[in-house]
């Protein structure tokens, strides 16, 4: 049986040489908004109070805060450490020590932060240039570029007026909300902050070397309540079921269906497909109803394939009311009903619209009788 550590580590040692995170292809984007940025911060804030690094004793009589616990897999006396909970965490951690990194004007303060973001390789001990938190590929070439490595992030505000794929666009306004509320501190209070959230701030590190060991330990933690939507648990539920060199290929369906949804359609989506497949009332959580009504999740590859990835772009064209196909006068009338229907007073409607232009993509004229259908029935319903 694998070996589960766990233990409690303060922030200066989670950003150091003992471990080098990475999120793994399958796992969510990042997702946290300015809510939960402001949540986080404040917090510290309010614990940092009076703190004052340096001082005689000061030590022994601060408490600690705890950030929660975070799950890895990870070898012993190795710092290589796949992310499989904690993502939202440790990366708004990260946007918030490079805030504290520009705000410092001491050249030895602005190190000590850049060192808790990057490793310096050195070529005598056969080390490279790292990062200590590598995000999913789509995401940290910006990650990297834009809030880690930049002098300043006195271009965040203008980087914003472009248009952003979701994660981006939330590790964009994240890091300027933590800049500006960082930089609206007095010395005082910042170093206060800066030196409670080194110290005095913990996270408690469950790690193991084995990946199924991992992703039952992470079920058990979602199961209670972590904030992960069922979309996040069943990407990582699938994904770990493929074969590791073909894991690429289908990670990048998935998410280019949730990218071009959005990630709370996306998140919408998986409710809609368990009313498909249930026809009931929901009595469970969404996670457990899906997982026990969707066939097709018994064969990972055919249910993103067949299931997911086309029933995203039909659900895509319900939300834009835009259905294309080579008729175009068709397409107008889909479209109207989509038009009509949107503005009924519930989403009833949704799931047997969602099935019927899953199935019949290829006949736009059966879809638009059956739209006309679906309205007149709907609008016979008290």
């Amino acid at each position: 049986m694998p070996t589960i550590h766990a233990k409690e580590h303060p922030i200066l040692k989670i950003f150091g040489n003992d471990f080098a995170f990475s999120i793994p292809s399958y796992q969510r984007p990042y997702s946290w908004g300015i809510d939960q940025a402001s949540e986080l911060f404040s917090d510290l804030l309010t614990a940092s109070e009076g703190f004052i690094p340096g001082a005689k004793g000061a030590k022994a009589d601060v408490a600690p805060y705890f950030l929660g616990s975070i799950v890895l897999i990870k070898a012993e006396e190795v710092p290589d450490a796949d992310v499989i909970d904690g993502q939202q965490r440790l990366t708004t951690l990260s946007l918030l020590l490079s805030s504290l990194r520009v705000s410092f004007n001491e050249v030895k303060r602005k190190t000590t932060f850049s060192e808790l973001l990057f490793e310096e390789g050195d070529s005598l001990v056969g080390t490279k240039d790292r990062c200590r938190l590598t995000l999913r590929d789509r995401d940290h070439q910006f990650f990297e570029k834009n809030i880690l490595r930049h002098p300043s992030l006195e271009h965040l505000d203008d980087l914003l007026s472009g248009s952003w794929p979701d994660p981006q666009r939330r590790l964009a306004e994240n890091a300027a909300l933590l800049l500006k509320k960082v930089q609206d501190l007095s010395p005082e209070s910042r170093n206060a902050l800066a030196g409670y959230l080194l110290q005095h701030t913990y996270l408690v590190v469950v790690s193991t070397p084995d990946l199924e060991s991992a992703f039952r330990i992470f079920s058990v933690l979602n199961d209670r309540g972590l904030d992960l939507t069922a979309a996040d648990i069943l990407k990582a539920e699938i994904i770990g079921k493929i074969d590791e060199d073909e894991q690429d290929s289908f990670v990048k369906e998935w998410e280019d269906a949730e990218e071009n949804l959005g990630t709370e359609k996306f998140a919408e989506l998986f409710s809609n497909l368990r009313m498909i497949h249930s026809r009931t009332k929901q009595r469970k959580s969404i996670l457990e109803e899906v997982r026990e009504s969707i066939p097709l999740l018994k064969h990972p590859k055919r249910f993103i394939q067949e299931e997911l990835v086309p029933s995203a772009e039909a659900y895509g064209m319900i939300l834009s009311h835009d259905f294309e196909s080579a008729d175009r006068k068709i397409d107008a009338k889909i479209n109207r009903s989509l038009r009509l229907l949107a503005h009924l007073d519930d989403s009833d409607w949704v799931p047997p619209a969602l099935f019927y232009l899953t199935r019949n993509a290829k006949s736009p004229a059966l879809i638009a009788q059956f739209l006309v259908d679906l309205e007149r029935l709907a609008a016979t319903l008290p």
